[in-house]
């Protein structure tokens, strides 16, 4: 295996960041890259020649694409604080909604890349996102039996919580002192509320929304709530005979097609390598056997989808970085 990631993910960089249609799940899934490329080495997603070494050439400015990308995203912004899939125009998508305040709560955490979110308009505008998030998502309960998945016991509500609960925390630091203690302790009732019905029942939440619940416990400081759902998404986890390892996981007989957005198999795995490798030990296996999975199921250099590149690569370059730069050893023990 390459013992450089940076080559590993070129191809998917490339897809990503090339995609031609522009909507709004695009925009944000071509900025990501940028945000994975600061956890490997630099130049790491130049170009490379067929003997693997880095052809002549410079770097993008993650700080000026950033910029760019996040204006052209500013300027679609729904009234209310919402996006929806094209322009100020179109109907608010709580999934698209949501997946800017992702790419946001990623700027909001890297001090180089955060001063974008701190011109004038763009700080009201986070602002928008962050009181529609939150009154949409996590204090709105009439939305929920609307929003009902199959039988009435979970469905793409709890889904979208889980995921605002997972991005939300990151924009807290735009808010007013007093205003921040106030929404932090909601989101801090919100997951624990959201916690105890997964508890009772299991099944109201896919993998991968498991997952954004448990980093969003972690990230609200609930530790213990966070190993527990750390440890049951392990438990979800299948590690093959080759020594790589995937979220096992049915979408048609549980309708978890109506529970995740965008949904796919290896988004999935990235969001659960990506809670795996923060909540579990450094010298825990389970999150390079994951990584080792994802490699090996690229098709012609990605993984399918523009939403499916972005997280993964994104988990990747941020496992990578948190190992050293090694890739896993995934030679069955």
């Amino acid at each position: 295996a390459s013992t450089q990631p940076g080559l590993e993910l070129l191809e998917a960089v490339r897809y990503v960041r090339t995609y031609p249609f522009g909507c709004v799940e695009q925009t944000v899934s071509s900025l990501l890259p940028l945000v994975a490329a600061r956890s490997l080495p630099a130049g790491a997603l130049l170009p490379a020649d067929g003997g693997g070494r880095r052809k002549a050439g410079r770097a993008p400015d993650p700080h000026e694409e950033m910029s760019r990308g996040w204006l052209s995203l500013l300027r679609r912004q729904r009234p209310d604080g919402a996006w929806g899939f094209w322009d100020r125009r179109s109907e608010a998508s709580p999934y698209c909604t949501l997946y800017v305040a992702h790419l946001a709560g990623l700027l909001a955490e890297d001090a180089a890349l955060r001063q974008v979110l701190e011109a004038e308009d763009s700080s009201a505008a986070v602002g928008r996102l962050f009181s529609y998030g939150l009154e949409t998502f996590v204090t709105d309960a009439s939305v929920e039996p609307a929003w009902a998945g199959p039988g009435g016991g979970g469905g793409p509500v709890l889904s979208l919580r889980a995921m605002a609960l997972r991005v939300l925390p990151a924009l807290l630091r735009f808010q007013r002192p007093a205003l921040r203690r106030k929404w932090e302790a909601e989101l801090a009732r919100a997951a624990e509320e959201l916690f105890g019905r997964w508890k009772e029942a299991p099944g109201i939440l896919s993998a991968e929304a498991l997952a954004w619940l448990a980093i969003g416990l972690g990230r609200l400081q609930l530790a213990e709530a966070a190993a527990q759902a750390a440890a049951a998404l392990a438990s979800r986890c299948v590690v093959q005979s080759e020594g790589w390892a995937e979220v096992a996981e049915d979408y048609g007989t549980r309708h978890f097609a109506e529970l995740v957005m965008l949904h796919s198999s290896a988004r999935s795995d990235a969001a659960a390598l990506e809670a795996l490798s923060a909540l579990l030990p450094r010298e825990a296996e389970l999150p390079r056997r994951l990584a080792a999975g994802l490699l090996r199921r690229r098709a012609r250099g990605h993984w399918g989808s523009t939403s499916a590149d972005a997280a993964v690569l994104l988990a990747l370059a941020r496992h990578f970085g948190a190992m050293s730069l090694r890739e896993p050893d995934c030679s069955p023990r």
